[in-house]
């Protein structure tokens, strides 16, 4: 099997439309969340393989935080980890040859379990302007932690040093997605030449 591909950020900070772009390139991402009214395009979340994260989580979540458990730094690792996906993604249907992706707002809390597991990775770290992050967290339903933009700055701050972490440890490509919204094609040909696949996909009409 091949490496996975992952995409790590805060939520809602355009991770769905990298899924997206991804998907496009013609990567898989088996059986994802479906789409709805926050994300019209689709998830791209793999149900299976986020539930081993949430349980990760939860069982490291001793003082019971929930969606604020925001640990800077979790180094409990799991040897098996990397089989259960393999397992997961294998049932689902990938084939031995075929490159494949995973996203999820988890990862980046995640960062260690996952660096240990597939070290050989590429990550895609998913920039958004603060701004325009914030907003989209608040009016999202579902995203219900905090409720102050403030609350909320500090919560990309913490966000802010799972990147900076992450880099210092894995191959990091960081992409704008202001401009893959503003339909700038240079940033896909850019996100191309990462993952050493040719995009036969016009950006313009893939945001209609």
């Amino acid at each position: 099997m091949q490496e996975p591909i992952f995409i790590a950020s805060p939520p809602r900070s355009g991770s769905s439309l990298t899924g997206l772009l991804l998907h496009s390139f013609g990567l898989w991402s088996g059986d994802t969340k479906e789409a709805n009214e926050f994300n019209p395009k689709g998830f791209y979340e793999n149900l299976e393989i986020s539930q081993l994260l949430i349980d990760y989580l939860r069982e490291n979540d001793t003082e019971n935080l929930g969606k604020r458990y925001q640990p800077l730094i979790l180094d409990k690792t799991d040897s098996s980890i990397r089989e259960k996906i393999f397992d997961i993604v294998k049932s689902q249907g990938l084939k031995e040859d075929q490159p494949w992706f995973y996203k999820d707002p988890k990862i980046a809390i995640c960062r260690n379990l996952l660096v240990d597991a597939f070290p050989n990775a590429k990550w895609i770290w998913v920039n958004r302007s603060q701004d325009r992050t914030i907003r989209s967290l608040m009016r999202t339903d579902f995203m219900d932690a905090y409720t102050t933009e403030k609350e909320w700055a500090s919560f990309l701050a913490v966000y802010g040093f799972y990147k900076l972490d992450l880099q210092l440890k894995t191959n990091v490509f960081e992409l704008n997605i202001d401009k893959v919204m503003n339909k700038d094609q240079s940033e896909v040909d850019r996100l191309s030449e990462f993952l050493g696949l040719e995009a036969d996909f016009n950006l313009s009409k893939l945001l209609i």
